[in-house]
């Protein structure tokens, strides 16, 4: 009888749905970084401390742009005014400078 009441309730169609569900979930479970202030002396970035390797990834990204590489000179918590709940935010400020290490 059980096994009746299962086969009535979740469906293949069901099943499809509901993992469609979780894997957009899952997707949006990592928020992206907010770029605060960019050019190309550098770069600030509000991002989720959970992915903390993720702004240096994007500062990285902006820097070549200029030629240049980033370098982190500052790291603080954000303003959690904007934030939701969820979300560990902190600002990363990156400096792009040349390769050979001056701006």
């Amino acid at each position: 009888m059980q096994s009746a009441l299962v086969s009535r309730t979740f469906t293949p169609s069901t099943a499809v749905m509901l993992a469609l569900v979780l894997t957009l979930a899952a997707c949006s479970s990592k928020q992206p970084n907010k770029v605060l202030n960019s050019g190309s002396g550098g770069i600030t970035i509000e991002y989720d401390t959970r992915y903390p390797t993720m702004a240096g990834v994007d500062a990285d990204e902006h820097c070549a742009k200029f030629g240049k590489v980033a370098k982190r000179v500052e790291t603080k918590s954000a303003d959690t005014m904007e934030r939701v709940s969820h979300r560990h935010a902190a600002v990363a400020v990156f400096a792009c400078e040349n390769p050979g290490g001056a701006g």
